[in-house]
Order: structure tokens, then sequence, then C-alpha cells
């Protein structure tokens, strides 16, 4: 801009002006997609909407965020769950902005949680923490959801809030806490559904809850049934996209505020057995009808959220506005025992003796890498095949008079009983 300055008379021209600057992406070394070009010149001072919407890709990686620096070390830049990007501030020099890549493959660090929202329910500092999974596809109508809480704030005004995980957008159901008569209850969808036992700050919680044929089947706290009341329509999530920690749609944002561990979705109704005997153990992946396990174990980068379930393609969750000091010690739980171990695989065969084939019950309703193997007492193996069925058949007539023996497994999980042929 030009200025006029007058001085003795005389009239000066002085040209001052703004130092203009850009801001660039650099795809860290991206194989796909196109990096975002962003044209505009920028003054000090400016806010502006970091650019998301162009896809970029890295085989065998996933996208986080962008960052100030290649190595992840600088200031991060993603949206909430709903917005179409950050914003930043620019300062007096132009802004390179790095994308971060990470997976889930190899081991990682154990025994994590994730802190969310350490501000004030709806105060103007408290930004909204998330992670955000796109990849989860649609279920029926049988779901167990389970897993870990430990809350630090309250907000003593709403008559529900504080989301866990929800199904987004288009099916608005979520897991969450509400408000009643300064308790803070357990919950499907706010009103729909809740229970009754008193969900304490600062502790840790086991919750679970089943769905199936378009109702609430049950809810367990710590390991045990809970009473709970129906008072709305129970909706099943549909959507592909999932959300941990908050739900940003509200005219009124609801957040979560603590601490969230081992969430696990199941595509089948966990028993009272299951739920009590395995809620503070250490699941191994392998589990059947485990469809989703996010134990919050930290991976290749802080900002994902990594799905070690081993029966499914990973739902791999990414974090948005948190950083690495979000990441605080989990929940303790203890190591499966042997016997638990085998009560995965627990089946039973009849008849047995056989006089030419056998039934395999599983005692289970979907199954997920299960197999049986049919070995002879030499070890050689006679028959291997997929699970498909709680109860399999087995054609044994082609085989002799003798002893055989007949392993179920589930992942690294097996057991084995002997059949005896006639």
């Amino acid at each position: 801009m030009k200025k006029i300055i007058a001085t003795l008379g005389c009239i000066f021209f002085v040209l001052t002006g703004f130092t203009q600057h850009h801001v660039i992406y650099d795809g860290n070394g991206n194989d796909g997609g196109i990096v975002p070009i962003d044209a505009v010149l920028y003054e000090t001072g400016d806010t502006v909407t970091v650019l998301w919407d162009e896809p970029i890709t890295k085989t065998g990686f996933t996208f986080a965020c962008w960052n100030t620096m290649a190595d992840g070390s600088g200031t991060n830049y993603s949206p909430d769950a709903e917005s179409s990007g950050p914003t930043l501030i620019l300062e007096d020099s132009d802004v390179i902005l790095f994308a971060q890549w990470g997976n889930c493959a190899g081991g990682g660090l154990v025994n994590y949680a994730l802190h969310f929202n350490e501000g004030i329910f709806m105060s103007a500092d408290d930004i909204f923490e998330s992670v955000i999974i796109d990849t989860m596809p649609a279920f029926s109508d049988v779901i167990t959801i389970e897993g870990w809480i430990n809350p630090s704030t309250f907000d003593e005004t709403e008559a529900h809030n504080e989301p866990i995980i929800l199904k987004f957008y288009n099916d608005d159901v979520y897991i969450g806490l509400k408000a009643i008569d300064g308790n803070h209850v357990l919950s499907w969808n706010g009103w729909a559904a809740y229970g009754t036992t008193n969900i304490l700050a600062n502790e840790w919680t086991h919750f679970a809850i089943v769905v199936a044929s378009g109702t609430i089947e049950a809810m367990y706290i710590n390991g045990a049934p809970e009473t709970f009341t129906i008072e709305g329509e129970i909706t099943n999530p549909t959507s592909s996209l999932w959300v941990i920690g908050n739900m940003t749609w509200s005219a009124s944002p609801y957040r979560w505020h603590g601490l969230i561990d081992e969430l696990r979705v199941w595509s089948a109704i966990r028993s009272d057995e299951e739920i009590g005997v395995f809620y503070d153990k250490k699941l191994t992946g392998n589990e059947a009808n485990l469809f989703a396990y996010w134990d919050f174990d930290k991976n290749s980068t802080s900002q994902l959220l990594c799905d070690h379930n081993l029966n499914e393609d990973n739902h791999i969750g990414v974090l948005r506005n948190m950083e690495a000091d979000d990441w605080v010690a989990g929940v303790p739980l203890v190591p499966l025992s042997i016997a638990e171990e085998k009560l995965q695989v627990e089946f039973s065969i009849f008849p047995n003796p056989s006089n030419g084939y056998v039934w395999i019950n599983t005692n289970s309703s979907t199954f997920k890498n299960m197999e049986y193997t049919l070995t002879n007492i030499s070890s050689v193996v006679l028959k291997k095949e997929i699970i498909t069925k709680e109860n399999t058949f087995v054609n044994l007539s082609e085989l002799d008079a003798g002893i055989y023996f007949l392993t179920v497994t589930n992942g690294s999980v097996k057991q084995t009983k002997k059949i005896s042929i006639q």
C-alpha cells in the first residue's frame, strides 16, 4: 500500500506493504492421488483453512494428518469429524505441511489408552478430539459392543451427554452416558435405552451392550448383567463411518471427557458367561465372531488407532486434534489362562465312537478363522476344512476302524479330541 507523510511543507510518498506467503503441501512419499495446491497468497496473521479433500495415498500406509515437520515432530493439522479442514494462523513466513503416514504392521507399545477432551465440558478451549474409522461395513441386526471407560468430567446441565462410540452422520446412533438424578448411567442413543448403575468419575468401568432383532438384549457393567429400561426405538447402526469420543453434528456438541480403552465389536450375541469371563482379559485377536478390536496399543505412529482383530480386514482409526501426550496408561488387564483360551474353541463330537460319520458342535452361531483338522495316530492329515456353521458334518466312511484325532483351531488357539471309529 502507499502511505502519505507530510512534514515541513513537503510531501513524501513512502511505499509500505505486507509480505505475502504461501502454504505448500508435501506428499512426503505418497505414490498416488493429488497433492493439494494452494495458489492463494496470504498475509501474516491470516487464518488459513488447511486443504483436506484432495485424496492422496501411499501403498501399505494410512494417511493420518498434515504436520509442519516431515518427521511428525511439529504441529499436527487434522479436521474435526464433520469439518472440511482445520485452520492455522499464518506467521511471517511460508508454511510447508508434510503428509504423515503410518501402518499397523508389526508390534507396538502395549497397555495404552487415549485421553479425550481434557477441558471443561462445552468450554471455549475444549476442541473436538476424536478418532475416525471410515471403513466399517454395515452390520446385520446382531452386534455386541464393549469397552473400558474412565470419565474425568461430567456435565450436570445436559439430559444426556458424552458419547463413547457411535455410527456417524446418517444414523445418529451412539453409546454414551446420560445424567439421571445426579447419576451417570450407560445409555444407547440417550433416552432410547439406559441402565441404572452410577458410573463414577476417575475410575475404570467396563460396559457392554448387546443388540439383536431391533432391541437391546442385554447391558453389562463390570461383567455383570445390568438392569435397564427401553423407552424409545432401538436403531441399528448402518453407516460406514464410526467416531470415538465425540459427536459434532449436534447444536450442542457432546464430547467424551476422560479415557477410553479396549473397544471390542462382535458380530454375535455375547453371552453372560462370555462377558463375565473375558471382560477383564487381554484378547488374542483370534476370537470367533470378533469384528473389530481396538486395544489402544500404540503402533507405527501415534496418529493411528490400530485394529488388532485378526479375523477381518483391519478397521484403522485416525486421531483428530490429538497429540502424542493423549496416549496414557491403559486399563490393567490380565492375560488369558490356558483354560480360557480353550474355552474359545470349545466343541463336542457326536456320535463317538463313530459308525462312519461325526458332527462337530462348536456351540457358536457364527465363525471366523475356525477350522478342523482330522489326523491319524501317525499325525498324517486326512481332512482339513473351514468350519462354516454351528453343526458341521464330517464323513468318515472311507476310513478304517481305529483311533483318530480331530483338532479345532481358532487362530493360534486349538483343542483336540480323540475319535474312535468302529
